[in-house]
Parts: C-alpha cells; sequence; structure tokens
C-alpha cells in the first residue's frame, strides 16, 4: 500500500493498436487519469485533451482505451495525419472499417448530405448495441472535415448514449477546421 505522503503514480500497461506496440507511462496524470474515469462511467460523455506537442496526450489515449476495455468497452481509435488532410472520411474508416460492413459514404467529401452524416453517426451506435463504446481520436487538429462533421454530429447527440468520446488536441497547429473543432470542443470536458 502507498503512503500517504507521496505522490500516487499511475503506470498504464503496454497496449497494442492498429499503428503498432506502444508503451505509455503516465506520471503525476491523476487529474487527466480521474476525468477520463468520471467520463467513461457517465453515459454520453465527451472529453478533449488539449495541450502542445510532447506532453502525453497520446499516452492519456491509450490510457483511456486500456480503461475502458478493463470495463468491458468496444475501442475504436483512429490518429489523424497532417498529410491525410484532404482525404475525406480518413478518421472515420480507422473506427469502422472493421466494424460496419457498408460504411455508408454516399456523397463522400467536404459537402457530404446530412444524411449520410447521420447514417454514420448511427453507425456509432449499432456498434455500442452489444457493449459501451469509446471513440478516440488522436491529433483532432489535423482531421479532414468530413470526419469532423461527424465527429460534432457525435458530440452534440452523445448524451444518453452508450459513447464516450476522447480526442487529442494540439494546442499551436492550425485545425483542418477551426469551426469544427471548435464545435467539438464545446461540447466536451476540457482537459
Amino acid at each position: 500500500m502507498m503512503a500517504a505522503s507521496r505522490p500516487l503514480r499511475t503506470v498504464a500497461t503496454p497496449l497494442t493498436f492498429r499503428r503498432g506496440y506502444v508503451r505509455a507511462v503516465l506520471l503525476e496524470r491523476e487529474a487527466e487519469i480521474a476525468a477520463i474515469d468520471a467520463a467513461l462511467d457517465r453515459d454520453g460523455s465527451t472529453l478533449l485533451l488539449e495541450g502542445e506537442a510532447g506532453i502525453g496526450k497520446t499516452a492519456l489515449l491509450h490510457a483511456a482505451a486500456e480503461r475502458a476495455a478493463a470495463r468491458g468497452a468496444r475501442v475504436l481509435a483512429a490518429t489523424a495525419a497532417a498529410g491525410e488532410r484532404e482525404l475525406p472520411w480518413g478518421v472515420v474508416l480507422q473506427h469502422l472499417e472493421r466494424e460496419v460492413r457498408d460504411v455508408p459514404l454516399d456523397g463522400a467529401g467536404d459537402e457530404a448530405p446530412f444524411a449520410t452524416v447521420h447514417a454514420l453517426y448511427w453507425a456509432y451506435l449499432g456498434v455500442a448495441v452489444a457493449a459501451p463504446l469509446l471513440v478516440t481520436v488522436d491529433d483532432l487538429q489535423w482531421a479532414d472535415r468530413p470526419s469532423l462533421r461527424l465527429l460534432a454530429h457525435l458530440a452534440r447527440r452523445i448524451g444518453g448514449t452508450r459513447i464516450t468520446l476522447v480526442a487529442a488536441l494540439r494546442s499551436g497547429d492550425t485545425p483542418t477546421d477551426a469551426g469544427l473543432c471548435a464545435e467539438i470542443a464545446a461540447c466536451a470536458q476540457r482537459v
């Protein structure tokens, strides 16, 4: 048992994600871990991890995934990339391509009709039927516009669902669409 006078140190075990093996060690991140746990314990919540490059946002996303999986939740993880900003639906496809047989991407691109965005929202809800769902997005600032539209749509309607959305946003970078990132942030608890 840890002495009360020593600071709590949180350590996440090694995790394996689509993009490779990551060992996340989190020290003195109790407030952030508490916010993640609180978000995972609520129905339908959005959490935004904000900060400069290299401060551990990705490690916190991995810790969120580990904690969600330990609670029996499904985890859909995506990482946006600066070089893929113009590729429509990149983040959404990372989330859904293994979960949904026919991802409904009619009218692909920046001007996708509302019906497409809403159908994708229902696809995420469908994944959450069997178990609670954690949706993570790393480097939100680099996400493509159609994916940002869907994530903003999801964030606005997430209350009362079995979905938790946790995104990491690097401060100081110009986002693909500042307005859509601001819409997501407005729906989120910021950490």
